[in-house]
């Protein structure tokens, strides 16, 4: 619910001693009641006014024309509710004609019994409360729809924004020598933007995984500290970049926790972004590692812009985010901080976010909890196998034949033997004949979809080894699962990260492919 309005009593007017006596009564059952003695006092803030109670010989016909104008202006949830005391038989042209004009009108005939009147104002209340209620929710949705709006504005930017330098560099390397000293900076500036796309893109598919629930964790007891330098290696060149001292404090030995380590690891860079996101050039920006039992505690502290009071206890809600300025200097689609949340959630830990306001910088604490386990337990060790280069026959099926052919071309120019084939029915034939050792396939192919070759290529005795990896733009758990019911051993997200795809690869030429974990490498 978004901030209810302050909600005004019960409101009178009426005149002499009907008026005091009428507010005592709603005292004794704890209705406030305040009286009034112009229609400009009434009509003043109406709309977070429960009751109006109308005395008939104060409903001159001017009156009740002023008053019907300040009900016509009300909002479209609200429906004020009028009660007007009538004099015996209370049914004269006063009290007709204010029933026409003012809608939601019940009449009580004088002499008034106190139960009639306190029923009548608490079936007000209730019935207005019903309104505040319907008020509260538009104003939830209204809210909602100026963030979604904003994140819709801040996504196109932020998609945009490496669209330049990409279009750019691509124009260079058409120009320059592959020999030329600048092509390698031409191609770091490609590398850079993809990959910033390419996140941009995960954590919107990963936040709407979450959101609904459809995340699950691959945990296993792993050591924090080296998930921590990970995430710090990761972040260094955007600290360098923007000019910021990146101090770094952890301890030599291990601290295990049970964990996914990719997600923690995107819990933590995701703070490193924004700690250096909101700092200025030359801030400091501090990760430390420590353990406080029963918890490990991670700290991200910073000297940057800091929070508002009004934006602190927001700041985890999904899209969310303080003033931008127009330039967009500090970018962000506003779910970051609502991942970490979800995601230490799901760890079972604790996120807490401190500043003391604008200006003042920020700190964000992580609590997880430690390992039960023995300190010797080392499952969390990654098998560190040397990238083998062997000539392995590497069969690539993707239908888009830009895709297809740019990563048949690394992978050649990583020493492998690789055909290309654009369809699910031609992959099959390929693969018959070339016998390959890797398969790199796209699931959503014409002629025969990526589920049906892997179930072909399984059936055939003579591919009974090959490595079957599935290369898809869907990467909810749903589809993890589809593809290795249907026979993938391995399942990446679009685009691929080439580092990861040929260490696969390279494990698979040095011993048993399917000794290698599965998993989802999204």
């Amino acid at each position: 619910m978004g901030n209810p309005q302050p909600i005004e009593p019960v409101r009178l007017l009426a005149s002499g001693r009907d008026a005091s006596l009428t507010c005592e009564v709603l005292a004794r059952v704890e209705i406030a009641c305040e009286v009034t003695r112009t229609v400009e006092d009434l009509c003043r803030g109406l709309e977070d006014v429960q009751v109006l109670i109308l005395a008939e010989e104060c409903l001159t016909q001017p009156r009740v024309a002023a008053i019907a104008e300040c009900i016509k202006a009300q909002p479209a949830w609200s429906d004020l509710p009028v009660i007007v005391v009538a004099k015996p038989g209370g049914r004269g042209g006063r009290v007709m004609g204010a029933m026409g004009v003012l809608g939601n009108v019940t009449v009580l005939g004088r002499p008034l019994s106190v139960d009639e009147l306190i029923t009548a104002v608490r079936a007000g209340m209730r019935a207005r409360r019903r309104q505040f209620e319907v008020r509260d929710l538009l104003l939830d949705r209204e809210d909602a729809d100026r963030r979604k709006d904003e994140f819709l504005a801040m996504l196109a930017h932020e998609l945009r924004n490496p669209l330049a330098p990409i279009r750019n560099a691509v124009g260079i390397m058409h120009m320059l020598d592959v020999n030329n000293p600048d092509f390698d900076d031409v191609r770091d500036v490609l590398e850079r933007q993809v990959r910033h796309m390419s996140r941009l893109t995960d954590d919107l598919l990963d936040v709407a995984r979450i959101t609904r629930g459809k995340i699950g964790l691959r945990t296993r007891v792993v050591d924090i500290v080296e998930i921590a330098k990970d995430a710090a290696r990761i972040a260094a060149p955007t600290m360098k970049a923007r000019g910021h001292r990146f101090d770094r404090e952890w301890p030599e030995a291990p601290i295990r926790i049970e964990a996914d380590p990719t997600r923690i690891e995107q819990v933590i860079s995701n703070l490193l972004s924004n700690a250096a996101k909101y700092t200025k050039p030359g801030g400091l920006v501090r990760l430390v590692v420590e353990t406080q039992p029963p918890h490990v505690v991670i700290r991200v502290e910073d000297d940057g812009v800091g929070i508002d009071s009004r934006t602190l206890p927001h700041v985890f809600d999904l899209f969310a985010q303080s003033d931008r300025p127009l330039d967009r200097t500090q970018g962000g689609l506003g779910i970051g901080l609502t991942m970490v949340k979800k995601l230490v959630d799901l760890h079972g830990g604790l996120v807490e976010i401190q500043s003391e306001g604008e200006g003042l910088g920020t700190e964000v604490v992580v609590r997880l909890p430690l390992s039960r386990k023995a300190a010797s337990d080392r499952r969390d060790a990654e098998p560190r196998e040397a990238s083998t280069r062997q000539a392995l026959r590497v069969l690539v099926v993707e239908d888009n034949r830009d895709a297809a052919d740019m990563l048949a071309c690394l992978l050649r120019c990583r020493g492998y033997e690789v055909r290309v084939a654009y369809d699910g029915p031609e992959g099959v034939a390929t693969a018959r004949g070339f016998q390959p050792q890797v398969v790199i396939s796209d699931i959503g192919l014409p002629g025969m979809d990526g589920y049906e070759l892997a179930r072909r290529l399984r059936e055939d005795p003579a591919l009974g080894h090959t490595l079957l990896v599935a290369v898809s733009g869907y990467g909810a758990d749903d589809d993890v699962s589809r593809a290795l019911s249907a026979g993938f051993d391995h399942h990446f997200v679009k685009p691929v990260d080439p580092d990861s795809l040929t260490t696969l690869i390279g494990r698979a030429g040095g011993g048993d492919p399917h000794a290698i974990e599965v998993r989802n490498a999204s």
